[in-house]
């Protein structure tokens, strides 16, 4: 047999022998001590994510002397170096198993942010700990998600006791908030499930660690960042999630909240006897009463001043929570939440529900808790009076009872005392209580006398009593003696108990075989026989005469029914209702009829006119003519008259009326009208008085001129035209808002990185010509001399430096391309006339003008009129700049249709065109505003080329933005 050769296990290479490239700049042993920390990383992460539990705590062990040692070294920490250890400690929390070791372990993975020398390092780590968790928290299953949930909130509990140690100082809070802002609530990449995790945890941790004793400037600048995700987010749902456990739960937690708790509970435990829980007062506690409560309080005083007693989760056995309470100040949070209400990024969507929140606070900060419930409706009198429902239902119980009674004793008679019951007139109760028959002496007690037993043999009670009669023909003679039932089938029926007789089979039998003599005799074998003589039966008797068929036949070939009955058939078939009248509509009657000539029958014996004509009430118009009669719809009121009455339409007597009823006023209408028509200059003249002062002060511009149509307008608007331009500003503004939100939420932005820095290019450019443009803030100013072609003379934004703007605005303005676009759509006095429906050229009603500056009353009327898109934005513009864009940046050699030269951009500004400017709007009155599709209308925007004009218009433009940059 041949020797087998020894094998001896391979020994892994030492770290020393590795030789890494180096580079000329950096020495060469600081690339070893690199590599060599990335090594150990590695090394760390793999045996972090075991499974065998011992093991994981040695390494983990192990790690916390590393990281501290580490930290101590001149070579710093950085975010891949956390990321590969949180590689690590993620796949430890998925490995471990049991609630006591998970629960360990998350707590062992948030006390290694204390071993970091500075606040600094250790805000690192939970930073790169919430992206790790955000990466990887759609492949956690359902098994798995509650320790992690779990660690989050442990991790996060421990970051705040950091700051807190730290005395929260300003920055590191806003690297803290920078951190889950980031990693948690990015919408390209956000997982709604932890953000909503996230928010739910954040204000009890902050509460748990502070202790009660955090200043409340501290408690706003912790709950500033969720202002505004209020107000940037698009995810409803995690926007009411902040509503609720962030903004909500603060005012529920305050003294006001936990107050207005108590006392609804004492509410809810009366009964609510009032109608507001304000009616409920404060009874405060006596002397004696809380001398005795003092050692419990002074007892607890004393367990909830150990630390190490207190239980910040909640566990088994009754050991609750205490959360203190966050004192905030509410007016810091409503000029947070102020300035969000009125930024340029906030969406329109959140704007109402800011103002919510805002509603809230102003009333706490006023002293009254605005949530919860603080009116109960009250019963009225008679509703309150109104009987109990158990008590109808045993009447209904009673009531139903008495009316199937008589039901059950009618079954009970048989045929002749029934007979005898509907000839007697008698109540079915009177009627069954005389054919009970009267007691009979028995002779049992002498015959048994006889014999030698006493009369007390058989009790009274147990005396048999007489049976009712059998439903049969023959005589049933009463028996001589009485005698007690020998079993249960000879005791009498009880209530509600029925009789049946069965005959005997061989009764049955005889009666079958008489009537089929073929058949055998078997039960099983006659069924089918006289099933067949019922179908033989039923084949025979058809009716005799037509008259008494369920289905009528009207057929035009039908030889089988007599004629005339036929046609009678026919004219029941085409009968019609119709509606009679007289003339002064004091009676109204309704008849069926198939002809004028019945119609005017039937109207001659209900009037009991003799010379009888038909008329319609609606227009007054004759029916004389039998086919204008039949094309009438049913239910047509005719008005039935003589020869000589005059006919008055429905319109005529209403009017009459309305005459005879408003007499009076119509007599002062008709003084007034007599009194212009004999002052007529002077009333004239007055009229030109009024038009005068009227357009003395639509003319007036000035806040202190007229100070009623500045009412409810902001202080910083010291004429009419700042603020109608500031109206033109934020209807532009709410399109590129708009636009941008389309763009941004669409697939291809989301999924191809070349698109998306393509689309945010052309947003920014958007941009820039719109600050050049002053976000057309001409539109609505009367005193812009440039005026649209329609009108007639005859009748702070994106974080842009203020200097940079300006010279945006002065660019633009020398600019000839952009001077035609900047206009105004109202003439010098602020008269704005509608433009009419988008596919017509002008509006077709005289009266849709509209002057703003006039009066208040206008201004607020002229918020309904619209800028219409003629080209519309969501289904024609913005696909097509989606669609243009997906072209340039996924196909290589995509051409410019005029010039079938390469591409190298999108025609930007005719989407400028379309999107914003008077191009592609036509201001409308809400009558002509049509929201429907507008079909027929493509976008003109394309793909361009190197030799395009617009392409080098556009190089122009952009070629001077980038000079005011470097300004």
């Amino acid at each position: 047999m041949a020797k087998l050769p020894n094998f001896r296990e391979k020994k892994p290479p030492k770290v020393s022998s590795m030789k890494p490239k180096t580079s000329g700049s950096v020495p060469k042993s600081k690339l070893e001590v690199k590599v060599h920390l990335v090594e150990q990383e590695i090394k760390f992460a793999q045996a972090l994510a075991g499974h065998d539990p011992k093991n994981q705590a040695k390494v983990l062990k192990n790690l916390r002397k590393w990281l501290s040692l580490r930290s101590k070294s001149s070579y710093p920490f950085t975010d891949k170096d956390f990321l590969r250890l949180w590689k690590g400690l993620f796949y430890a929390m998925w490995m471990s198993d049991k609630p006591l070791v998970q629960e360990q372990l998350a707590e062992d993975l948030g006390g290694l942010l204390h071993l970091f020398p500075t606040p600094e390092i250790s805000l690192q780590f939970y930073a790169v700990f919430l992206q790790t968790i955000n990466r990887e928290w759609f492949g956690i299953d359902q098994w798995r998600i509650d320790k992690f949930l779990m660690l989050v909130r442990r991790v996060t509990r421990q970051c705040l006791v950091i700051l807190r140690d730290n005395g929260w100082r300003l920055e590191l809070i806003k690297v803290f908030r920078k951190a889950f802002k980031e990693h948690i609530f990015d919408e390209t990449r956000m997982s709604v499930g932890l953000a909503m995790h996230f928010v739910d945890l954040y204000l009890e941790e902050v509460a748990k660690v502070s202790q009660g004793s955090m200043k409340k400037a501290t408690v706003t600048s912790l709950i500033r960042p969720f202002v505004t995700l209020v107000g940037t987010l698009t995810d409803t749902r995690v926007t009411s999630s902040i509503v609720k456990n962030i903004f909500n739960n603060l005012l529920q937690q305050s003294d006001l909240g936990r107050q207005h708790r108590e006392k609804y509970e004492a509410w809810k435990s009366f009964g609510f006897p009032t109608s507001s829980i304000d009616d409920l007062e404060l009874v405060e506690e006596e002397e004696s009463e809380l001398s005795e409560a003092e050692p419990e309080e002074g007892a607890d005083e004393e367990d909830s001043a150990d630390p190490e007693k207190v239980a910040l989760d909640p566990r088994a056995g009754r050991v609750n929570v205490i959360l203190p309470e966050l004192k905030f100040n509410p007016k810091a949070i409503l000029g947070a939440l102020e300035k969000l209400l009125y930024a340029a990024d906030t969406k329109s969507k959140a704007r109402k529900r800011i103002k919510r929140i805002m509603e809230n606070y102003e009333k706490f900060a006023e002293g009254t808790y605005p949530l919860g419930v603080h009116t109960m409706p009250r019963l009225q009198d008679e509703k309150a009076k109104a009987p109990s429902i158990d008590e109808k239902i045993t009447e209904m119980v009673n009531f139903e009872k008495e009316l199937l009674n008589p039901t059950k004793l009618l079954k009970s008679l048989t045929k002749g005392q029934r007979r005898r019951f509907m000839k007697s007139g008698l109540s079915i109760e009177e009627f069954v209580a005389q054919l009970e028959p009267k007691p009979t002496q028995s002779v049992l007690p002498e015959v048994n006398g006889m014999n030698g037993d006493s009369d007390d043999a058989v009790p009274e009670a147990k005396r048999r009593k007489k049976r009712p009669e059998k439903a049969l023909k023959r005589k049933i003679t009463s028996p001589k003696f009485t005698e007690e039932p020998q079993d249960e089938w000879q005791e009498p029926l009880k209530d509600g108990e029925y009789e049946y007789f069965v005959p005997s089979m061989k009764k049955r039998l005889e009666e079958l075989n008489k009537e089929s003599q073929d058949t055998v005799i078997n039960p099983f074998a006659l069924k089918k026989a006289k099933k067949s003589a019922k179908k033989a039966k039923l084949v025979d008797a058809t009716p005799s005469s037509s008259a008494k068929k369920k289905v009528r036949i009207a057929l035009e070939m039908n030889t089988s029914q007599d004629t005339a009955e036929y046609l009678r058939q026919r004219k029941e078939v085409e009968r019609k209702g119709y509606k009679l009248s007289n003339v002064s509509r004091s009676r109204k009657v309704g008849v069926v009829a198939s002809s004028l000539k019945e119609l005017l029958k039937k109207g001659r014996e209900k009037f009991q006119i003799d010379d009888c004509r038909c008329y319609l009430a609606q227009d007054g118009t004759l029916v004389d003519d039998e086919m204008y009669f039949r094309n009438l719809p049913e239910q047509t009121l005719f008005v039935v008259a003589g020869s000589d009455e005059v006919v008055k339409t429905d319109f005529e007597l209403l009017y009459d009326v309305i005459r005879s009823r408003n007499s009076s006023l119509l007599k002062v209408g008709e003084i007034v009208k007599n009194f212009i028509c004999s002052n007529k200059e002077s009333f004239l003249n007055s009229l030109k008085v009024l038009e005068e002062k009227e357009k003395q002060k639509t003319e007036k511009s000035l806040r202190e001129e007229d100070g009623e149509w500045f009412s409810g307008q902001e202080s910083r608007f010291a004429s009419k035209e700042e603020v109608m331009a500031r109206r033109a500003q934020d209807r532009v503004r709410g399109y590129f808002y708009k636009a941008k939100d389309e763009i941004t939420r669409c697939q291809l932005y989301r999924q191809s990185l070349p698109a998306k820095l393509k689309l945010d290019e052309i947003l920014g450019v958007f941009q820039y010509f719109l600050i050049g443009c002053d976000h057309f803030s001409c539109l609505f100013d009367r005193k812009y001399p440039r005026k649209h072609h329609s009108v007639e003379e005859d009748s702070p934004d994106g974080g842009i430096p203020k200097k940079r703007m300006r010279l945006l605005r002065n660019l633009f303005e020398e600019e000839e391309f952009f001077k035609d676009l900047c206009v105004s759509l109202c003439n010098s006095h602020g008269d704005f006339r509608c433009q009419g429906v988008w596919s017509d050229v002008t509006c077709q009603y005289p009266g849709h003008t509209i002057n703003p500056y006039s009066t208040r009353e206008n201004f607020l009327l002229f918020q309904v009129w619209n800028l219409d898109h003629q080209i519309e934005i969501s289904r024609t513009v913005i696909p097509s700049l989606l669609q243009t864009v997906e072209l340039l940046t996924t196909e290589n050699r995509v051409k410019c249709k005029v010039h079938q030269s390469r591409g190298v951009n999108i025609d930007i500004i005719t989407y400028f065109l379309e999107l914003f400017t008077m191009d592609n709007l036509k201001l409308v009155h809400i009558v002509c505003h049509d929201k429907g599709a507008h079909h027929g209308l493509q976008s003109k925007g394309r793909v361009l080329c190197a030799k395009c004009t617009e392409q080098d218009a556009l190089d122009k433009i952009m070629r001077k933005i980038q000079q005011t940059s470097s300004i």
